[in-house]
Formats: C-alpha cells, sequence, structure tokens
C-alpha cells in the first residue's frame, strides 16, 4: 500500500531540470532528528511560473547537532532564495529558534500534508531534480513509504525512516497548505503584484 502510488505506477519524476526557468515561490521544509532512524533532513522546493514545483536540494545527516542544522538551513537559504521553512509539529521549539514555522499538529494533519503531495503528484506540477545534491535519496525514500493494515482493517502510516519525506511534505505544505507562503514584497514587479521572475540559482 504505497503512500505516493504516482512515484511507484505513474511513471518517472526523477528528471533532470530546465536550465531556462523563471522563479516565483521558494520554501523550505525540516525535519530535526537526534538518533538513528530519526536524522535531521532539510528539504528545497522552489516553484515557478505556472506553478510547476521542483525539489532542488536534500540535506540529510544524523547527530542532533542544532548548530548544524541551523547552519545548514541558513546556508540553503542563501542558495536558493528561501525566505520560509517549516518544521514537523513536534518541533516547534526549534522552529521559533531557527526563524520558522511548525505545521499543523494533531489528527488527521500529517494525512493532509501527504494529500497536498499527491495533489501536486496527480496534477504533475511536482518534480524532482536529478541533479539536485540528496534528491535521489529522498525520491527513494518517498517511493517507498507505505502504510501498514491495522487489525480493525484501516491503513495507518508507516513511520519508519522517513525524515526527508517529512521535510518535504512540510514545504509542499508551507507553499499549498494553511501556512501557504506569499512572496514578499520585494520580490514583486514595480508594475503590478505579478512576483518578479528570477533566473535559477
Amino acid at each position: 500500500h504505497p503512500v505516493y502510488p504516482q512515484l511507484v505506477y505513474g511513471g518517472n519524476r526523477l528528471v533532470p531540470m530546465p536550465a531556462a526557468l523563471r522563479w516565483s515561490a521558494h520554501a523550505g521544509g525540516g525535519d530535526y532528528g537526534t538518533t538513528v532512524g530519526h536524522e535531521s533532513a532539510l528539504v528545497v522546493v522552489t516553484e515557478a511560473e505556472g506553478g510547476q514545483a521542483w525539489v532542488r536540494e536534500c540535506w540529510f545527516e544524523g547527530g542532533g547537532d542544532t548548530t548544524r542544522f541551523n547552519g545548514m538551513k541558513s546556508e540553503l537559504s542563501q542558495r536558493y532564495g528561501v525566505r520560509q521553512w517549516a518544521f514537523d509539529p513536534n518541533e516547534r521549539y526549534a522552529a521559533n529558534s531557527a526563524g520558522a514555522v511548525a505545521v499543523a499538529m494533531g489528527k488527521g494533519t500529517r494525512e493532509a500534508r501527504v494529500g497536498r503531495v499527491r495533489a501536486r503528484l496527480n496534477a504533475h506540477t511536482l518534480l524532482f531534480d536529478m541533479n539536485g545534491a540528496g534528491v535521489e535519496a529522498l525520491y527513494n525514500e518517498v517511493r517507498r513509504q507505505s502504510y501498514r493494515v491495522r487489525e480493525d482493517g484501516q491503513l495507518e502510516l508507516r513511520r519508519v525512516e522517513d525524515n526527508r519525506t517529512a521535510a518535504l511534505e512540510n514545504a509542499i505544505d508551507l507553499l499549498d497548505g494553511t501556512q501557504r507562503l506569499e512572496v514578499p514584497p520585494a520580490a514583486r514587479s514595480e508594475y503590478g503584484r505579478r512576483p518578479r521572475a528570477v533566473g535559477r540559482v
């Protein structure tokens, strides 16, 4: 029971990213971890004019080093122009200390984030840059995510080796969900409210 059947049965989404894209939004997702099996992950997603989102880079590391985690977040922010980040709901302290927001928590909220990623996959508006650092490992992890069947017959998410996946879901939630990302005024055209086009970063 794959969580993302579009990536298992629906064709390859790990492809080279075209060079001549004009970006309208940038978002980052994070999942802070401290143990083996729950490592830290940071994922950058940028959205091009027209609504096509690309997964640009995924950083993944164990050890629970907050200085290293925040340093990599700052580095990725500068590299890709990311102004907003979303972290897991259980990491509100880490989010606050890192200048990020925490995604919603509670019953059904993880499934809602899964649904937003699925919506983009169904619409073919989410692709993974095969040349992006760590993106192939993220892609393979997302493809492995699955449900288990409970005794009552209901499906339940397996929460095993899903740190990169959770970070991606948080980034998409920032773009499309309750934390809907707005392009800052400085990035808008002087001739209107259309986001200013920027080149590949």
